[in-house]
Parts: C-alpha cells; sequence; structure tokens
C-alpha cells in the first residue's frame, strides 16, 4: 500500500513540479523533455517488448499513446502554464467521473443513479470554479478548459486500454506507450512551442528531470508493484488521495490560495470523485 500512496504522491506533485519548470522552458519544451527522458529509460524494455505484440493490437496502442500524451498530458500542462496549480489538479479530480460519463455514451455502459447524481455535482462543482476564474487571479478559465478537454482524453484512453492490458504485461504495456507517446508528441511540441530561449536555473532543471524520472517512470513502477501486493478495493480508495495531495502540495510549495467560490467548487469535484469511488467499493463488500 506503501508504493501506492508514494505513487500518488507524486503524481500530485507533477503540477507543482511543472510549474518550476517553466522558469527555465517553455510548457511545451519542459513536457516533451519530459517524455524524451522518460522514453529513454522505458526504451530497453520497447525494444524487446515491442516486437513480440501481436499486429493487430499495435494501431489500438499507438491510439492509446495518442490520447495519453500528446492530448492527456502535453494539453494538460499547457493549461496548467495559464490557470494556478490547485485548480488544475482540482479538475484533473474530476477523471473518475469523466470515465463514468464517456463509459456511458460511448460504450454503453450502465451508470447507477447515485452516479447521476454525483456527475452533476461534480459538474457544478466545475462551474463554481470556471465562475471563481472571474474573480481568482491565479484561476484561468482558458487554462482550465485545457485541463478539462486532456482529462477527458485520459478518461477515454482508459476505456481503450482495458482489454489491452489483459493481454500485455503492465510493464510492457507502459514501456510501450511511453516510447509511442513521447514520438507522438514530439510534432505537435515543436509546433506549439513559442519562446525556445532557456532561462537556466537549477529548480527549472531539476524539475523537469524529475518530471520525466519520477512522474513519467518511478510513479508507474512504485503504482504496478502497489497493484500487485494491494487489494483491489484498497487500490481503488487510494487514487480519490491524488486531488487532495495536489491542492496541499501547490498550497505549501507554491504558496496558492483560493478564493471562496473556487474552494466550493473544488470541494464539490472532489468529493464526488471520492464518493463515486467508495460507494461501489463500500456496496461490494457488503
Amino acid at each position: 500500500m506503501l508504493y501506492i500512496i508514494i505513487a500518488l504522491f507524486i503524481w500530485a506533485s507533477s503540477f507543482t513540479a511543472g510549474k518550476y519548470a517553466y522558469t527555465m522552458f517553455d510548457p511545451a519544451m519542459a513536457v516533451q523533455i519530459r517524455f524524451f527522458i522518460a522514453s529513454a529509460i522505458a526504451l530497453p524494455l520497447f525494444l524487446k517488448s515491442y516486437p513480440t505484440i501481436d499486429k493487430s493490437l499495435r494501431q489500438k496502442l499507438w491510439g492509446i499513446s495518442l490520447l495519453m500524451f500528446p492530448i492527456g498530458i502535453l494539453v494538460q500542462f499547457i493549461g496548467l502554464s495559464y490557470t494556478s496549480a490547485s485548480s488544475a489538479v482540482v479538475m484533473i479530480g474530476a477523471e473518475p467521473i469523466m470515465i463514468l460519463i464517456l463509459g456511458f455514451l460511448l460504450f454503453k455502459q450502465k451508470i447507477a443513479i447515485y452516479d447521476w447524481l454525483l456527475s452533476v455535482i461534480a459538474f457544478l462543482g466545475i462551474g463554481l470554479l470556471v465562475l471563481g476564474s472571474q474573480t481568482d487571479e491565479v484561476v484561468n478559465l482558458f487554462g482550465l478548459f485545457l485541463v478539462f478537454i486532456a482529462g477527458m482524453g485520459f478518461a477515454l484512453s482508459v476505456h481503450l486500454a482495458k482489454n489491452i492490458m489483459n493481454v500485455i504485461d503492465n510493464q510492457a504495456y507502459t514501456a510501450i506507450i511511453l516510447v509511442q507517446g513521447a514520438i507522438i508528441s514530439l510534432p505537435i511540441s515543436l509546433s506549439v512551442i513559442k519562446d525556445w530561449t532557456i532561462h537556466f536555473n537549477w529548480l527549472g532543471l531539476l524539475s523537469v528531470i524529475y518530471l520525466g524520472i519520477g512522474c513519467s517512470w518511478l510513479a508507474y513502477k512504485l503504482w504496478n508493484l502497489g497493484l500487485n501486493k494491494t487489494p483491489a478495493h484498497i487500490s481503488g480508495m487510494l487514487i480519490v488521495l491524488e486531488p487532495v495531495f495536489g491542492v496541499l502540495i501547490a498550497f505549501l510549495f507554491l504558496g496558492e490560495t483560493m478564493s471562496l467560490l473556487t474552494a466550493l467548487g473544488s470541494i464539490l469535484v472532489i468529493g464526488s470523485a471520492i464518493l463515486s469511488t467508495l460507494i461501489p467499493i463500500i456496496k461490494k463488500n457488503n
């Protein structure tokens, strides 16, 4: 369980690390460097695993890599450059709700009544975040929109990856999407970089290295180790800690604050995501 908690903490800190990385690099440049670092670590396993993958699955893996990296991470971190780290991580906290809604709309999955109610509450919270962006100077509407689109891309990739992960080793899957994600993202990153100037500082450099090694490789490795030793219902309950960790880290290291309206919206989003995860686990155990 400790492995999972550490992995979630690392992922939660990524937005704060991103803010520091932007002091040295353009946001798109920082993300692409992050991808290169992670893919370099994963490359040996990628070269070993990719030839063994059935050709019918390779196209799907490229599609998942597209959703997870250029959309799910690159767009997300560009959005982060416009808005506060705490508001961005709150938006990511709504991903369990996004996964439910996309499952219903695209894959005809059933949604319980309480899930619909929680979805309404979550989007009400997002609405309050949008309203709060009008008065909270560090919260930006365009940035929130980009983070939301990125979250939808990630949520869709979760659905598409389920069947593939049943037939591919977890570590091989991670290595493949990391390398493919870096490849797909490269032309997109190059086209959206606005500032090619590098403003060197050690904190910015260490932050990019941390994003590449910690958030893009080590966290996945710890997560996989934790899943092998932790019951599924426990790991599911722990996932909801990520947005909580993220907001606290942003407050502590970036000195961010929230207006009353933004804070209320954040509570609704995170609270609904927590309940959407816990209620099915409690019902199943009962």
